[in-house]
């Protein structure tokens, strides 16, 4: 049985360029106009210890659309230093945990 992340990938390269691009793009416009006014405190804030944040949720956002982006679009890997900077080795996904928020 295919796992979630590589059927999504699957699901993603078989989309047509033009339609992948115009979502990410959409997309990435409604979340930064819903996020101009939350403060640093709710931004950091878990509902429960190493529960989802916002904060870490657009963290995640950003890297998937980073994966998608530059490595299914572009067909070329991400910079360690971009994989770094986006905590990609945090993910939920590797970890099944959401770490807490540095402070």
């Amino acid at each position: 049985m295919e796992k979630d992340g590589a059927l999504i990938l699957r699901a993603w390269q078989a989309m047509p360029m033009e339609s992948l691009i115009s979502l990410l793009e959409e997309n990435t416009r409604l979340w930064r106009s819903e996020i101009s006014e939350i403060t640093d405190a709710a931004m950091m804030w878990q509902p429960f210890h190493q529960g989802h944040s916002i904060g870490g949720l657009l963290i995640h956002m950003a890297d998937e659309e980073s994966l998608c982006s530059e490595e299914v679009i572009g067909g070329k890997s991400r910079t360690l230093e971009t994989r770094e900077l986006l905590k990609s080795d945090q993910s939920p996904h590797v970890l099944e945990i959401w770490p807490d928020p540095e402070p």
